[in-house]
């Protein structure tokens, strides 16, 4: 891979398959750096004072990338399915199903919430679950622009896209910094994300300064301190 020099940083860039990214960084496949893609469940409608557990399906994915808990539906778990689909603090949900293709691959990162009970997702949802790579770092890739351009390639192979196809999804690649680079990138714009939260009157502002701040620190344009 040919070296260049960034004319913004001065540091040393390399061209590779997904751009220029630093000379330190590397390129791995979606696979490499999970350890669990899978379709979820449905399962049946419970009977009254029967047992049910909430299942979080594509409308409980925000536009914003968070998972709204409160309208998810209840269904019926065999025991035998529970451990097989149970969510856990940081699985990444993706919508892998839906009517409209703009919201095919939209992804939000799962947080076991104060009430304790065991969520499932959907059969039009898929869960990866990051192993080598930072999951909050995973997250924010997958809401970057590199993200949404490889959906619309997709979109343009794959003639009506409905589906995710796993094939050629989990085939994707992204750049790979450090571990400890890629927790400080995550850090910093989860910090954004906090500040997003509270400034509700500048929200429109901050959200763009957020797009912008993402593509320079996924793709590396931007360094930090280590």
């Amino acid at each position: 891979m040919e070296q260049v020099d960034s004319l913004k940083t001065g540091k040393k860039f390399k061209k590779t398959e997904i751009g220029e990214i630093p000379v330190d960084w590397e390129v791995v496949e979606l696979s490499e750096v999970i350890s669990s893609y899978k379709n979820g469940i449905w399962g049946d409608d419970p009977t009254l004072n029967e047992k049910s557990y909430p299942i979080v399906r594509s409308t409980e994915i925000t536009h914003d990338a968070k998972i709204d808990l409160s309208t998810v539906a209840f269904r019926k778990i065999s025991e035998a399915q529970i451990k097989k689909y149970k969510l856990q603090d940081n699985d990444i949900l993706l919508v892998a199903s839906s009517g409209s293709p703009n919201l095919i691959g939209r992804s939000a990162l799962f947080k076991q919430p104060y009430d304790k009970r065991i969520y499932l997702f959907s059969n039009f949802m898929i869960r990866i679950r990051p192993e080598k790579i930072n999951h909050y770092f995973l997250f924010y890739f997958l809401n970057s622009q590199y993200y949404h351009n490889f959906l619309r390639l997709l979109q343009q192979t794959s003639t009506g896209l409905r589906n995710l196809p796993k094939k050629e999804f989990i085939k994707m690649k992204l750049p790979f910094p450090s571990l400890l680079e890629q927790k400080k990138i995550a850090e910093i714009l989860s910090t954004v994300d906090e500040d997003i939260e509270r400034e509700v009157d500048n929200k429109k502002e901050l959200e763009i300064i957020k797009k912008g701040l993402m593509h320079v620190l996924l793709t590396g344009e931007k360094r930090v301190k280590v």
